[in-house]
């Protein structure tokens, strides 16, 4: 742990957090979990951020959008893992340089999602009619 100005600064890892059952009011993660690659991670990071936090805030891609939101391209999730690595390692796209390293994100779909976070309500992002990202909130009743 980091002593900085506006408190403590903790580095760990997102799917076994060293904080108490409960440590905080609110638990938030912005575009974090997909790029955790697999589903068994996913699960556990999911369980971590319900446990932490008394309430919750989740953004996360949807894996339906047409246009893969890292990479910029069409459909690019649904490509093999293969491709995708070919791909990123060949040619600047996106966010990423070919010289940057490829993980793999995953990508996840609503009905993921409402496995993983039976209690919460998920808020749909669009973009026209199309769904871009899902919000996962959970307020534990409270406003």
């Amino acid at each position: 742990m980091t002593g900085t100005e506006s408190g403590v600064r903790v580095t760990a890892d997102g799917c076994a957090l060293p904080f108490p059952d409960s440590a905080f009011d609110i638990a938030f993660s912005n575009s974090v979990i997909e790029h955790l690659g697999r589903w068994e991670a996913q699960k556990q990071f999911a369980a971590e951020l319900r446990r932490v936090g008394r309430r919750y805030f989740l953004q996360t891609p949807n894996r339906w959008f047409p246009i893969e939101p890292h990479y910029l391209f069409p459909f690019f999730q649904f490509l093999p893992v293969s491709l995708q690595r070919w791909l990123h390692t060949h040619f600047d796209i996106g966010t990423f340089r070919k010289t940057d390293p490829f993980g793999m994100i995953r990508l996840m779909t609503r009905q993921e999602l409402v496995e993983l976070f039976p209690e919460a309500h998920l808020i749909p992002e669009r973009f026209g009619p199309l769904v871009k990202s899902w919000y996962v909130v959970f307020t534990n009743g409270t406003p």
